[in-house]
């Protein structure tokens, strides 16, 4: 009978475990279900979502929905990973997936407002505002086919907030005095909830426009172009100007823009130590406290201003204005005159080279009174080169020109949040960028601490070993 109390007693035992074993089971996947713990071990975490995505979707006071078109969660499961993290961010985000061989009245339904359903296509909704993303958007492919980044994160996030917003901002790129038109930067500002337009000067800027974009031009303005200009800023209107750094003059909107206290001059600067690709002349910023820099005061990435003019200094003769210096160079930068005569055409330092540091970017406010009476901010914000705005640095998550272009907008447009986006994440092997003062911080350290730490130790070893 003992025997076989025993017996008893080791099977009671052994189902016990059995079953706690299976409600462990059970409750970790209903956990890793509920709060999507699980772990994305991609070299990028291509599947992952960002911090500042979970704030803005945790956030959240209105419904989203988001349809994944789609033969089924099996048939995408890499791409529904990214899905799962955005489920349990809210729950006013419901994400569903949609089969279009079998939910034929969603489909129709779609269809006949006109939306175009393809197959893996993602529909972001919010009441009646709706964005469609397509599955060839979320991947960028090199010339010769290779994957090269996922911009899942980017194109779903940028939709979400799209679609619950009700107000756009609608910045204009002028045109017809030889400006750039870069596609990636209205790409960027497109997806981050801008209405963006080509704007030529031959009449009034309308009140509408929240913030104008003047992007290297290579003319110069007529007087009348400057007037429609003048009344625009003066009426509480905003303008962002990238200088190009290899033009010298334009009479009219220099004198212009000396009028809000905005000189460059003619020069480059370069910096041998806050710099990229070991190249002085992609130079590192410097952040000065402004509004415009709030968000990396929290957000560690630096800006690069390749091939940059400086701005002068002496603002003691403007009047009504008032100007900050937004972005500075290190004191160890120098500066060189861009038509110089000199035999020496390395970028190293000469002696007949203008000693740092300088203002790479100012901002410049005045107070006015728009036509209904009402007060209002003038705002220009100045940067001596028009490369800012690179396709490789604004799609490259290892520096923060993309996020400051964002930056500017808001600020422009006066609102703090007025443009979101980010940029997607690298397939593969990412370029690390470093400066050159961190190469050199780096090898002082693999090349020369680290050893004579190492020889140290062996012989404090030695000597022990002899004397004791």
């Amino acid at each position: 009978m003992r025997s076989l109390g025993g017996r008893i007693r080791r099977i009671l035992i052994f189902l016990l475990v059995v079953l706690l074993t299976v409600m462990v089971n059970v409750l970790a996947g209903q956990l890793v279900a509920r709060y999507n713990l699980k772990l994305d071990l991609t070299a990028s975490h291509l599947y992952s979502i960002s911090d500042e995505t979970k704030e803005l979707v945790s956030g959240l006071e209105k419904d989203v929905h988001l349809y994944v078109i789609c033969q089924g969660r099996e048939a995408i499961t890499e791409y529904a990973e990214m899905f799962d993290r955005y489920d349990a961010c809210s729950d006013h985000l419901t994400v569903e997936y949609i089969n279009p061989d079998t939910d034929l009245i969603f489909i129709d339904r779609y269809q006949e407002e006109g939306v175009e359903i393809a197959l893996n296509s993602v529909i972001v909704e919010s009441g009646s505002r709706r964005r469609v993303i397509r599955f060839a958007d979320m991947y960028t492919f090199s010339p010769d086919g290779t994957l090269t980044m996922f911009e899942g994160e980017s194109k779903v996030t940028s939709a979400v907030m799209n679609v619950i917003r009700e107000d756009k901002v609608k910045a204009a790129l002028f045109m017809g005095h030889g400006e750039d038109s870069p596609k990636v930067l209205q790409t960027q500002l497109i997806d981050g909830g801008c209405e963006v337009v080509g704007f030529v000067l031959n009449k009034e800027v309308p009140d509408e426009i929240g913030c104008a974009i003047l992007a290297g031009p290579q003319n110069d303005f007529s007087e009348t172009e400057i007037a429609y200009l003048d009344a625009y800023l003066n009426r509480g209107g905003s303008l962002l100007y990238f200088k190009d750094a290899g033009v010298k003059e334009l009479p009219h909107l220099d004198a212009f823009l000396a009028e809000w206290g905005i000189r460059f001059r003619y020069e480059a600067v370069m910096d041998a130590s806050y710099n990229i690709d070991s190249n002085p002349m992609y130079v590192v910023g410097q952040y000065v406290e402004h509004d415009i820099n709030k968000y990396f005061e929290t957000h560690s990435y630096y800006v690069v201003t390749p091939v940059t003019s400086p701005v002068d200094e002496d603002f003691s003769s403007v009047a009504g204005a008032s100007v900050s210096v937004v972005l500075g160079s290190s004191d160890r930068a120098y500066s060189r005159a861009v038509d110089t005569k000199s035999a020496d055409r390395s970028l190293n330092r000469q002696d007949t080279d203008t000693a740092g540091p300088f203002a790479l970017a100012v901002a410049s406010e005045k107070n006015v009174t728009k036509p209904d009476g009402s007060a209002g901010t003038g705002r220009i914000f100045a940067m001596g080169t028009h490369r800012f705005y690179e396709d490789e640095l604004l799609q490259s998550t290892a520096i923060g020109n993309s996020a400051y272009m964002n930056e500017l907008v808001s600020w422009a447009s006066g609102s703090g949040d007025a443009v979101w986006s980010m940029a997607g994440k690298q397939v593969g092997a990412e370029k690390l960028t470093v400066t050159s003062e961190q190469i050199r911080l780096f090898s002082v350290i693999l090349i020369g601490v680290i050893p004579a730490l190492v020889i140290a130790a062996g012989i404090i070893v030695v000597l022990k070993r002899r004397y004791l």
